[in-house]
């Protein structure tokens, strides 16, 4: 038997004042959560994985509902770390420094830490579910950079 994963990135998230795991959808994320609905509910998913960044959850959350699962949250699927207390980096600082750290991978970032970091915790949990999950369909809520 096959085993299916569908990652799927969290819709478009407001930058306004909060943190990183609070950010939720903006219009434009819903109706992108919807098409993920829309396209996804009738493939008989067995499984559903997320960050537990409200912007991932709230991106899957309601085709888990539509076919009747719970999603279970890893704290290791997050996003990479950029500031410490999940505070909200702008752009203007975000964009440069995320293009500097995949060029340079084990450069962490001030406060936080590195991709090839993020991309450690987060294969493991991916293994960890295939291992488990062997032969299902899954849906995992995911980040850009994780």
């Amino acid at each position: 038997m096959n085993t299916h994963i569908y990652m799927v990135r969290h819709g478009e998230s407001p930058k306004v004042d909060g943190s990183e795991r609070s950010r939720g959808l903006t219009d434009k994320g819903k109706t992108d959560a919807n098409r993920i609905t829309e396209l996804l509910r009738h493939e008989s998913m067995d499984r559903f994985f997320t960050s537990p960044y409200l912007r991932a959850i709230l991106t899957i959350e309601d085709l888990a509902e539509a076919v009747g699962k719970e999603i279970q949250i890893f704290e290791d699927l997050k996003e990479v770390v950029f500031l410490s207390d999940d505070k909200i980096m702008p752009d203007n600082e975000l964009y440069p420094l995320v293009t500097k750290m995949f060029k340079e991978r084990d450069l962490p970032s001030p406060g936080g830490e590195t991709i090839s970091g993020c991309q450690t915790r987060a294969v493991a949990v991916l293994k960890e579910i295939l291992k488990k999950y062997r032969g299902q369909k899954m849906v995992i809520g995911s980040h850009g950079a994780s």
